[in-house]
């Protein structure tokens, strides 16, 4: 059996949304269910799973962690520190041989007993997965299953030995993705001298077992995975979750509608707005693409709001159309509005009835 540990921090592209009032770990229409979805992924091969988040938002997940009794153990922190410090205290009350780490934010087909099998065939030290990437400033060196070269720098200095080696593939369209899997003996080198594990940590891992033990990855063609780290993503996996709750199948998000959304912005030469904060007001007929509406937004009449995420407490006007949106906890949805393909948390308030077929929503007349 293993130990995991799920390290809930900041996110990248989504980190710019929270300040004192509204933290990543109070975001309703993210961590929460995505917390329960990582942590049913982890528990078949998992004998204790910890938890890692600020002390002050501790409330904020008990009671998705006391339903798993005394599998999920809650880790209190005074503040961000860095994924290698958090690993490092956790360090001390581990006793399996193998050991986890995630962010808690992936969503995936694979069962994680086939990666462990994987894991422990080979007899590795350490497992990652590759998966694409638009973060171009990283360099992955990989033959076959085994991670020979991993860099975040925009100039990398490769190894002459790397070139020795037959097959070798270079690349800047993969990276890692943050699950990790790796021996407790590995533990040591989790120190305060680094702040990140990725940034930091890998480079030097995967230099230090390349001819000794090279970082395992687990690849399987047919496997889908999805880090939640952007609103593009979110909105992505929200889609394949619920096609494969319809479908049962493990469906693959098709991107034919972002790609159409796109071409009609270019042909009507409309503004992509993006990253809206909170207290704003988006005035009447405005066309919002691509974006995070925050906190006590106001949507006013007749706007229409594509591949977005509107988050708690927005106010939606009359007559607006609203398409492939995520919507967050206590939103106000004005009659004569149209919702097609988005997905609703609970807590909406419609003025009038509504009638739903499949993905749409309209108000009955």
């Amino acid at each position: 059996m293993f130990e995991s540990i799920i390290l809930i921090g900041p996110g990248t592209q989504l980190f710019p949304l929270t300040n004192s009032r509204l933290q990543i770990t109070n975001l309703p229409i993210l961590n929460r269910p995505l917390l329960e979805h990582n942590i049913e992924f982890l528990l078949p091969i998992s004998k204790k799973i910890f938890v890692v988040i600020l002390e002050e938002n501790r409330k904020n997940i008990e009671n998705i962690c006391s339903k798993y009794n005394y599998a999920v153990q809650i880790v209190g922190i005074p503040c961000y520190d860095g994924i290698v410090a958090s690993i490092s205290r956790i360090g001390k009350m581990i006793t399996s041989e193998n050991l986890i780490v995630t962010k808690g934010d992936l969503i995936t087909n694979i069962k994680i007993e086939d990666i462990a099998r994987k894991y422990l065939a080979k007899k590795s030290y350490f497992l990652s997965m590759l998966s694409e990437t638009k973060n171009e400033s990283t360099t992955v060196g990989f033959r076959e299953d085994s991670l020979l070269f991993y860099s975040t720098k925009l100039v990398n200095d490769f190894p002459n030995d790397l070139f020795t080696m037959s097959h070798v593939t270079l690349s800047r369209e993969l990276d890692t993705v943050e699950f990790y899997m790796f021996k407790r003996t590995m533990l040591p080198l989790f120190d305060g001298g680094s702040f990140g594990l990725k940034q930091n940590l890998l480079p030097k891992i995967v230099e230090d077992l390349r001819n000794v033990n090279p970082v395992s990855l687990y690849c399987d063609p047919d496997a889908m995975i999805y880090q939640v780290k952007d609103k593009e993503s979110y909105i992505n996996i929200n889609k394949l979750l619920k096609l494969k709750a319809r479908t049962g199948n493990n469906a693959i998000f098709d991107k034919s509608k972002q790609k159409e959304v796109k071409q009609y912005i270019k042909k009507n030469q409309l503004e992509d707005f993006t990253n809206y904060m909170c207290d704003v007001c988006i005035g009447e007929q405005c066309i919002v693409i691509n974006s995070i509406l925050g906190n006590e937004v106001n949507i006013l009449n007749n706007t229409k709001v594509f591949s977005s995420i509107i988050m708690g407490n927005c106010r939606i006007g009359a007559n607006c159309i609203i398409e492939r949106c995520i919507i967050g906890f206590d939103v106000d949805i004005k009659p004569e509005s149209t919702l097609i393909d988005c997905v609703v948390s609970s807590g909406y308030h419609f003025e009038d009835q509504i009638q739903g077929s499949e993905d749409i929503f309209n108000v009955i007349k």
